[in-house]
């Protein structure tokens, strides 16, 4: 069922964020696509995967609820989406369960995993040396913040070139500190990150600082 606006009470006031926690069956998001006049048969006509037409569908669903019909989402060449004739920045994100979308007219990026005990073995891989070292080994939900922060940057930045392992990017003492609030910066721009964790996933929001 789908949580809007109260996600995060307390994140950016110009960032609308919806939830879709992921309960029901592919025939029973069908219906709630036919009753929004929801075109599935050209949304889902490349899919054939259960998990990925269950997620679009929960995509669309909550960009209906959020703006009403007559959007028009695709996606650029690098697969991030965007909102044609719309001056609203679009961030998706999906884990197991979970769909979460934002629109804003800054720019931002989301990110959301589900907390998941193989992420400390690959820690090393997304996390640079400084990184580690302020991050816990052992802190399941810090190590996945930590990983949303980073993609959640990748979505708002826009661009290739980011090198999770070697680029401190992140400000990881402030993510453990403080991570309703905390700073990311890349090639010379900055980033205000808020994070949550909870026993079913973690969030990441970044929202580009402009002068």
């Amino acid at each position: 069922m789908p949580i809007i606006n109260n996600l995060l009470p307390d994140f950016s006031p110009d960032v609308t964020i919806a939830l879709w926690r992921i309960e029901e069956s592919e025939e029973q998001l069908l219906e709630l696509c036919r009753e929004a006049d929801i075109d599935t048969d050209s949304l889902l006509a490349d899919l054939s995967n259960p998990k990925r037409r269950i997620e679009r569908m929960a995509e669309h669903l909550l960009l209906h609820s959020m703006i009403g019909p007559g959007y028009i989402l695709e996606h650029n060449g690098d697969g991030m989406p965007l909102l044609c004739h719309s001056d609203l920045i679009i961030s998706i994100s999906h884990t197991i369960g979970f769909v979460v979308v934002a629109l804003s007219k800054k720019v931002i990026g989301i990110d959301i995993e589900i907390c998941q005990p193989k992420i400390l073995k690959v820690r090393s891989r997304f996390l640079s040396d400084s990184e580690q070292a302020a991050v816990p080994s052992h802190n399941l939900q810090a190590n996945t913040v930590a990983w949303t922060a980073k993609e959640a940057l990748y979505k708002a930045i826009g661009v290739s070139g980011i090198d999770f392992a070697n680029d401190e990017i992140i400000d990881a003492a402030g993510l453990i500190n403080s991570p309703e609030h905390y700073t990311c910066r890349f090639c010379q721009r900055t980033f205000t990150a808020q994070s949550l964790a909870n026993e079913h996933f973690a969030f990441t929001l970044v929202t580009e600082n402009i002068k």
